[in-house]
């Protein structure tokens, strides 16, 4: 079990909306202190303090994004997402949008070299 690990760049390493669902229970739990059930998909445990995710590069898709959007409106910990490059698109834009509005701890959100269109950036 990791308890100090802070900081996870996961940076084009191939990881699609499968492997982002995968890593949501987790990071729904991260301010759980009671419970220590280690994901054996992903190896972390609820007592897991993630304050620095970057998933980009990678194709995580809306199905991605719904996940993380779930899981960061429990989450506690994470004040930055790095979705650089992550091709979200449009459809990306409105579940971003429920990510930013749902944690008030999320500090930054890099979206650099997305194809964010003006209907997309709206909603974010």
């Amino acid at each position: 079990m990791n308890e100090s690990l802070r900081c996870l760049v996961l940076w084009n390493n191939h990881i699609g909306p499968n492997g982002v669902i995968a890593m949501a229970e987790p990071l729904a739990a991260a301010d759980a202190s009671s419970a220590d059930e280690r994901n054996t998909a992903t190896g972390c445990t609820s007592r897991s303090v993630i304050e620095i995710l970057d998933l980009g590069g990678n194709s995580i898709g809306v199905s991605g994004l719904e996940a993380l959007r779930e899981a960061l409106v429990r989450n506690r910990t994470l004040h930055t997402l790095g979705l650089a490059n992550s091709r979200l698109g449009d459809a990306g834009g409105i579940e971003l949008a429920g990510i930013v509005e749902g944690n008030a701890y999320l500090q930054r959100l890099d979206l650099r070299r997305n194809s964010l269109q003006v209907d997309g950036s709206v909603y974010v």
